[in-house]
């Protein structure tokens, strides 16, 4: 039958073993259901009560020889668990009562797990990384930030033994090994392994570029890729070859300039097997045998294997010229141009006759002189 608490006057349900047992105590006869008071709570033990969790659509029970189940009810559809054993600890169930957050309603067990909550609301960031000053409003989360700072690693894969500051970043890594990937995108079908390289390939489908450059206004699709292109504005390049000095804007051209010391060529082509000292010239190669030229252009429809023959392709249309001579002003569309010009002025001539043998061709009544030539070495 439905009655209330004892201390919070909640209404609760109790079920008809438990209602069994409470009429054979001393406050009534079978035929006459004793009805709970707090005094009369707090006089007589009870068997051993658990108070669980459960929701309106399923209800799920527990039960066995040492305790029964108390199904309570906080309106609005919202339930709590809790559990009290038997004599002694009833005013335990009053300590236990929920506390609901005023500003969405939400309830918990403890106190303490109410205030941390009420700083989702308030915003209070009690808790400060002695390091850097970033501060927190849980201080579990501190403690996984103070792991940027010491470097600690305690996640480790058990395939390979790499080791990771956070457990998200194991689980992203275990898929690695396993291949799952659980993330699929509706558009296109590709599947993902993590979910942020999920939602940064449905911005290709959206075209959606939320991060924009305060100084140009240009914008990005990803955070990363603006704060590589502000560095084109504050010149910042944090990142330095210990061989020779030369700095980087960008960590994978450092990595890649790298590769001219040690000549390391991690990349092979498996048609002919030539090695690569990065991925992109390997698939810029690799055209060369499907025949593939994805860059077409919007003026003439001229298709190229790459990117930057595209750019200078278009500059026909466009008639730029982005290269000028510094000696005469005299101004070009590639910078290859630019350095054949500057031969005029430097006189310089690397490319010499060496078979001066002279193939005589009538056409149309020209002369037309062929000459093998050889780049000097």
């Amino acid at each position: 039958g439905l009655e209330h608490c004892c201390n919070f006057s909640k209404p609760f349900f109790i079920q008809t073993s438990l209602q069994d047992r409470l009429e054979q105590t001393p406050y009534g006869d079978k035929s006459t259901p004793p009805v709970l008071t707090p005094a009369s709570v707090h006089r007589t033990p009870l068997p051993v009560v658990k108070l669980i969790r459960i929701d309106d659509t399923n209800t799920h029970k527990e039960c066995n020889s040492n305790s029964e189940v108390l199904q309570v009810s906080h309106g609005q559809g919202k339930s709590f668990k809790c559990k009290f054993k038997g004599k002694g600890n009833q005013q335990n169930h009053s300590s236990q009562t929920p506390h609901s957050c005023p500003d969405c309603g939400k309830c918990f067990l403890k106190a303490a797990q109410l205030q941390n909550h009420k700083r989702v609301h308030n915003g209070v960031k009690p808790y400060s990384c002695p390091d850097c000053g970033m501060k927190f409003a849980q201080m579990c989360h501190l403690q996984i930030h103070r792991r940027a700072h010491t470097g600690e690693r305690p996640y480790c894969c058990s395939e390979c033994g790499k080791r990771f500051s956070y457990s998200n970043d194991l689980q992203n890594h275990i898929r690695i090994h396993t291949g799952e990937k659980p993330y699929c995108c509706f558009e296109c079908g590709k599947r993902f392994s993590q979910s942020s390289h999920y939602k940064r390939h449905t911005r290709i489908h959206t075209e959606e570029k939320p991060y924009g450059c305060s100084k140009c206004g240009k914008r990005f699709s990803e955070k990363s890729c603006l704060q590589i292109h502000i560095r084109i504005h504050t010149g910042e390049k944090p990142y330095c070859c210990t061989e020779c000095g030369k700095r980087f804007s960008q960590l994978s051209h450092l990595k890649k300039h790298t590769r001219i010391h040690t000549e390391e060529k991690p990349y092979c082509c498996c048609k002919c097997g030539k090695q690569f000292s990065d991925s992109s010239t390997l698939q810029v190669h690799m055209r060369i045998h499907t025949g593939e030229k994805p860059y077409s252009c919007s003026e003439c429809g001229k298709q190229f294997s790459q990117s930057s023959h595209l750019k200078t392709h278009r500059r026909i249309h466009t008639d730029e010229r982005p290269y000028c001579c510094t000696e005469c002003d005299k101004r070009f569309s590639d910078s290859s141009s630019l350095q054949v010009h500057m031969r005029i002025h430097t006189g310089e001539k690397p490319y010499s006759f060496r078979s001066y043998k002279v193939v005589i061709c009538m056409q149309q009544g020209k002369s037309q002189y062929l000459h093998k030539t050889t780049k000097m070495s």
